[in-house]
């Protein structure tokens, strides 16, 4: 549904809204602008934001109990970030970027992925960063997400498989 409907968000929001009124749940707030509970974008927003280490605790506490789970089976346990549509190109998520606070036609940083790397190395986490292929590809397969929810177009994918392919191989060599 996501990526036939521009309306996806404000629609699911609504429903979202519905359940809680019937139910009496209070309403809490759907998106702060840089609160880090509540802003879904808020390491992307700014560099001074993403060198924020503290955000990253509990992800990063629950990925090395994975690895520590994986390595007592001896299964191999790699992380692959990717960036957001707003850090590839001022172009990409061109609609939704409103919904969330982010400007238009503004490249944002790849700080956050940068951090998140260093994060993993400290830990001895196997870490991939795929945003020199989603860039590299930006010219030539314009769009790789959707304009409002951010998802991955078809061309999208195709980058990201691509990517996954290529550190599979290296793994198994």
């Amino acid at each position: 549904m996501h990526t036939n409907f521009k309306s996806y968000n404000l629609i699911s929001e609504n429903i979202k809204k519905i359940i809680r009124k019937k139910r009496n749940i209070p309403e809490e707030p759907i998106y702060v602008l840089g609160n880090v509970k509540n802003d879904f974008e808020y390491v992307t927003r700014s560099d001074d934001n993403a060198d924020n280490k503290g955000v990253y605790e509990i992800p990063f506490e629950n990925l090395k109990r994975i690895k520590n789970i994986l390595g007592e089976k001896n299964i191999s346990f790699i992380v692959v970030f990717f960036p957001h549509g707003h850090q590839v190109s001022a172009k990409e998520w061109a609609k939704g970027r409103q919904f969330y606070g982010l400007e238009k036609n503004k490249l944002y940083s790849l700080k956050s992925i940068k951090v998140l790397m260093e994060l993993s190395k400290e830990d001895q986490i196997d870490a991939y960063d795929a945003s020199g292929a989603f860039i590299d590809a930006e010219g030539s397969l314009f769009p790789l997400f959707y304009p409002f929810d951010g998802h991955f177009t078809a061309n999208g994918n195709f980058v990201f498989a691509n990517f996954l392919s290529s550190v599979i191989r290296d793994k198994m060599n």
